[in-house]
């Protein structure tokens, strides 16, 4: 098997450092027919025994009929909230829990939405944490928070409600770029976005100067494209609502890989005496390979010959700098790819 990638994908968007805009988030000042700073729908199952909450002692239990709504909570138009909670089901049967937030420019007294954000996410039997950040329309003044469940029954506890430091800018992201496609073989690519809008977005891909398709659809999500050839050239483009001008666009080409070489561990960590690093190759072609080491840009020495292999470098010197090369030959020697050691 290849070198496995691993890549965290980052939201962009800043850290919180407003106040608790929630009163009440963890239901815990109340009781089965009143409760603090929302709105009972329905008949929400409600424990005060600690047995169903993940904090403290109070937890509800909302359905598709069976909800609570907050009371109405001052924002800022234009800036960037996060809305999150924590929940989960009684096993066997699994529900799915729907927040909705909704938008008011403070004219109507019934806070008619404007917008609303939608967020759903199947339930699991262990406590689940779930947020999203949101960015509220021109015009908001108010809005208020819906905690109810898209099907089944669905336990829920310490709902909030915070402002974020800084703007939330969309985010259109690719990995990986440019896209390593092995000789005779396609290659594939992880395209995840965020318009951080109530509106539904889309992402947009051109193909080698082709026309303009619709890749995928969404306020945000991760899609993969596959059957990427060397040589392709894709541009992706992130639209939020009915917007005709992109707010992101990001170029994405792929490369053929002939040959790789790794260290692991490089740099090689300091230690007594000399060290040791693990060189791994393949021609990925199936030719003939040698792998060479150079010591200090010095002369070439044979290391290992093979297509592909491992084998451990025990000789490696504080100060001094390796440099492994791999090479095919086939008919003529060739370089095709090198990685540099230090300590």
């Amino acid at each position: 098997m290849d070198r496995v990638h691993v890549y965290q994908i980052n939201s962009g968007a800043g850290e919180i450092n407003g106040p608790e805009l929630l009163p009440n988030g963890n239901f815990e000042q109340g009781n089965a027919t009143a409760l603090l700073g929302w709105e009972i729908i329905g008949k929400p199952n409600i424990d005060r025994t600690g047995k169903h909450s993940f904090s403290a002692d109070a937890a509800y239990a909302v359905t598709p009929k069976d909800l609570l709504v907050s009371e109405p909570v001052s924002l800022e138009p234009g800036k960037c909230y996060r809305m999150s909670v924590r929940f989960r089901s009684d096993p066997p049967k699994l529900g799915t829990l729907r927040l909705r937030l909704k938008w008011s420019d403070g004219k109507e007294r019934g806070l008619t939405p404007q917008a609303t954000a939608i967020m759903e996410a199947p339930s699991a039997p262990q406590w689940q944490h779930q947020s999203m950040t949101i960015q509220t329309p021109i015009g908001t003044k108010y809005a208020t928070l819906c905690v109810e469940a898209a099907g089944g029954r669905v336990w829920v506890d310490d709902c909030s409600l915070k402002k974020l430091t800084n703007d939330c800018e969309p985010v259109l992201f690719v990995t990986p770029n440019p896209v390593s496609i092995i000789v005779g073989q396609l290659g594939r690519a992880a395209i995840s976005w965020n318009t951080y809008q109530p509106s539904e977005g889309r992402v947009t891909v051109t193909m080698d100067g082709g026309a303009e398709a619709v890749f995928a659809r969404g306020r945000s999500g991760l899609q993969m494209l596959d059957g990427i050839k060397p040589g392709a050239h894709c541009q992706f483009r992130l639209y939020s609502g009915q917007n005709a001008i992109p707010a992101k666009a990001i170029e994405v080409t792929a490369v053929e890989r002939t040959a790789t070489i790794t260290a692991e561990p490089n740099p090689v960590p300091a230690s007594a005496g000399l060290g040791r690093t693990q060189i791994c190759w393949a021609t990925l072609t199936g030719e003939p390979g040698q792998v060479y080491v150079s010591q200090n840009a010095g002369p070439e020495h044979l290391f290992a010959s093979s297509a592909t292999g491992c084998t451990e470098a025990r000789w490696i010197a504080a100060g001094s700098e390796y440099e492994f090369r791999l090479y095919t030959n086939n008919g003529s020697r060739r370089l095709v790819a090198k990685v540099l050691v230090t300590r």
